[in-house]
C-alpha cells in the first residue's frame, strides 16, 4: 500500500544518509495516525468540495464509508495511545521500584 511506499522511500533516504521524510520512517510512523490524518486533511475536504457539485454522491453511501473508515482509524489511534500510556506507566513504576533503597 501507500504506507509501504513511504517506508521504502524512507529506507532509501536513510541508506543515502539523507533526512527521512515525514511519515516515511517505518520505526517512527503510526499507520493509524497517518490514515486518520489523510482522511481529515485530504479525503473529507475533497469529498465535501465534490459534493457541492455532485450532491447525489451522498446518496450512494460514500459519507457512511468515509465515516466508518475514520471511526476505525480513530479507534486504532485511541487503542495505540492507551497502550502507550500503559507502557509509560509501567516504565515509571519500574523506575520508581529500581530507585528505592533496599
Amino acid at each position: 500500500g501507500v504506507m509501504e511506499e513511504f517506508f521504502e522511500q524512507g529506507d532509501q533516504e536513510k541508506a543515502s544518509g539523507l533526512p527521512i521524510s515525514p511519515y516515511s520512517d517505518r520505526n517512527m510512523a503510526s499507520v493509524p495516525r497517518c490514515q486518520l490524518g489523510f482522511l481529515d486533511m485530504l479525503v473529507v475536504p475533497l469529498y465535501l468540495f465534490v459534493c457541492r457539485f455532485a450532491p447525489d454522491l451522498d446518496e450512494i453511501g460514500i459519507t457512511q464509508n468515509i465515516q466508518a473508515n475514520r471511526n476505525y482509524y480513530l479507534d486504532q489511534v485511541q487503542t495505540l495511545e492507551e497502550s502507550q500510556m500503559g507502557d509509560s506507566r509501567m516504565h515509571e513504576a519500574r523506575a520508581k521500584a529500581s530507585s528505592r533503597p533496599s
